[in-house]
């Protein structure tokens, strides 16, 4: 079986006398943080992610900002709610203190940002971008990272650097690291490395083995965690430059072990591959299904139980029939499934009626929204509960339109 691992230990490392606020500047106390008063504008909220958030996530990415992604629970992040003129320099004993770190304790902020398939992924370090934090406010900040969402929110990924790990290496950035366990049938997100251009993987490789403590008889295989629905195998002979990893790419890990299966005991359902188990994440969907009422007129109160006025979400699989969903449906609302019928928005904002198709798979009718401000992908129909029986015939016959 997969030997246990922890998430990388930075207790041993010697604090240093950087200051969190920059070079030559003195470490400030947490205990002399001035309060930031609330004076009407508009406020900017602040989510960050540390090396103890991550070693709680167990999806794509490295932290799941917009609600249930793929079945994993939004990520629980230390959050603030400051105002837009407050200095980034204010930020940073408010987390040190609220993460009981050192003030001597050298830490880094780097940005998140949105790429062009839709993915978060930490960007660069606030230095590299000529931010000074002495200066900076949270609104200029909020500025040069992409792809906030909502507009209000400021994603930064917390590093508590080790110095020496940047020593002897041209043009460092970071990639983070997961692996995938047979044993746990999940990912483990073992943090971050840093690498250079110039660097072939398998350097990666033996810094992962050492850092884990992973065993030297088994060969890892590894991949690039593109984005959900794409993972890529990497050659470890190739440098990162020429795989075109850069910053805040996420690579993934499998240790080969011959015949690990027949000493687990192994469960309906369970897979034996890092592709198979990505696959099966990529495959799990949730639909948040919302009365159309919603549509029609003001949105129903969340205490509300009056059949058809109901906002929930169901778990399913992009390939499950049509009839699956319907019973799920039914079974929830406590109702039979011919008294439903399910329609979605459409882009001119009618409604299309769901094609009620024998061989209709979930996936095929659920419109899926994707890259407009989301980090995952979101499925949703609108319900009605009719007062009589769908006839057999009845939404069979294609799309129809609903007003």
């Amino acid at each position: 079986m997969t030997v246990p691992v922890e998430p990388p230990s930075y207790d041993s490392v010697e604090p240093t006398e950087l200051a969190l606020i920059g070079p030559n500047v003195p470490p400030p106390s947490y205990e002399d943080v001035e309060p930031v008063e609330r004076r009407g504008e508009d406020l900017v909220v602040v989510q960050v992610v540390t090396r103890s958030t991550m070693a709680q996530h167990l999806g794509f990415d490295i932290a799941a900002f917009d609600g249930n992604m793929f079945g994993q629970p939004e990520s629980v992040l230390p959050t603030y709610h400051l105002p837009r003129e407050s200095r980034v320099k204010g930020l940073l004993p408010m987390i040190g203190r609220d993460l009981d770190m050192s003030p001597k304790r050298s830490i880094r902020l780097h940005k998140f940002g949105r790429r062009q398939n839709g993915t978060m992924r930490v960007t660069c370090s606030l230095r590299e971008v000529g931010l000074e934090l002495e200066t900076t406010t949270l609104g200029q900040l909020q500025t040069h990272a992409e792809g906030s969402s909502p507009p209000s929110t400021l994603r930064l990924y917390l590093e508590e650097e080790n110095r020496s790990s940047y020593l002897g290496i041209n043009e460092p950035f970071l990639v983070f690291v997961k692996e995938f366990s047979v044993a746990t049938q999940s990912l483990h997100l073992h943090g971050h490395f840093v690498v250079g251009p110039s660097m072939k993987l398998y350097q990666l490789e033996r810094m992962i083995r050492v850092k884990l403590g992973l065993p030297s008889g088994y060969p890892l295989s590894m991949y690039e965690e593109v984005k959900p629905g794409t993972i890529d195998q990497l050659p470890l002979k190739k440098s990162f430059k020429e795989l075109g990893l850069g910053f805040g790419d996420i690579v993934c890990f499998q240790v080969e072990k011959p015949q690990q299966n027949g000493k687990l005991a192994w469960e309906p359902g369970w897979v034996d591959s890092l592709l198979a188990h990505y696959e099966n994440m990529f495959q799990s969907i949730i639909v948040t299904f919302k009365p159309k009422v919603q549509l029609l007129g003001p949105p129903a109160s969340p205490s509300s139980e009056r059949l058809g006025e109901v906002e929930f979400d169901l778990p399913f699989k992009r390939d499950d029939p049509y009839e699956t969903m319907v019973q799920a449906v039914a079974r929830h609302l406590g109702v039979a499934p011919l008294v439903l019928r399910f329609t979605r928005a459409g882009s001119s904002g009618a409604l299309d009626l769901v094609d009620r198709r024998a061989n209709a798979r979930v996936g095929e009718l659920v419109r899926s929204v994707y890259n407009t401000g989301k980090q995952r992908d979101e499925f949703v129909l609108y319900y009605k509960v009719l007062d009589s029986s769908l006839s057999s015939g009845d939404g069979k016959k294609g799309k129809g339109k609903e007003v």
